[in-house]
């Protein structure tokens, strides 16, 4: 009887660790780049101090865009196509300045440029070079230089780029309506 509760608790010992080590995955190594699958949020406003127009589109030398999610679109902005968008950095009634906040008794809405951000789930090897074209400008890097969270910006820190976790692909099993609400721009997203 004791030799069949030590053989039970030992092969429990062993189920155990198999599940703990199922649970953490192995860390990537210091320094490696993104993924194969992976994504890069491209923020447009980010200095909040003038309206401009960054309609463009992503393009990638190796690989492909597999999906494009919308963040704080309104207006007339939107998703065009598997690779473009069409938005404008706008003023709206919008407390976006956490570092210099409105009091809440000033009269009326604050009224501020409000950043919004393309997130493009990509299809490509870490070696790919990636080309964001815009009605303000072109700016070219490779996946690579996101290394380590490095932000990459342009337009005198007006654009930046950033490696964030990827996505599952729109329409996988077990996610809800409340994922388009949620992480595809609100009650405006195109699905």
């Amino acid at each position: 009887m004791r030799k069949l509760t030590l053989i039970a608790a030992a092969v429990a010992a062993f189920a155990l660790l198999g599940y703990l080590l199922a649970q953490n995955p192995a860390p990537r190594p210091a320094g490696a780049g993104p993924p194969p699958r992976t994504a890069i949020r491209i923020g447009f406003g980010e200095r909040q101090d003038r309206e401009a127009d960054y309609s463009g589109e992503l393009s990638l030398s190796d690989g492909r865009v597999a999906e494009l999610i919308s963040w704080r679109f309104f207006g007339g902005d939107q998703i065009d196509g598997p690779n473009g968008w069409k938005l404008v950095t706008r003023r709206a009634p919008f407390e976006n300045q956490p570092d210099q906040p409105i009091p809440l008794a000033t009269p009326g809405a604050a009224v501020n440029v409000v950043p919004k951000s393309v997130t493009a789930v990509l299809d490509a090897p870490v070696s790919a070079g990636a080309t964001v074209r815009t009605r303000r400008g072109n700016y070219s890097f490779r996946l690579d230089e996101l290394k380590s969270g490095r932000i990459l910006t342009f337009e005198d820190g007006d654009v930046t780029v950033q490696a964030v976790p990827a996505t599952l692909q729109r329409g996988a099993t077990g996610w809800s309506a409340s994922y388009n609400y949620l992480f595809r721009g609100g009650l405006t997203s195109r699905a």
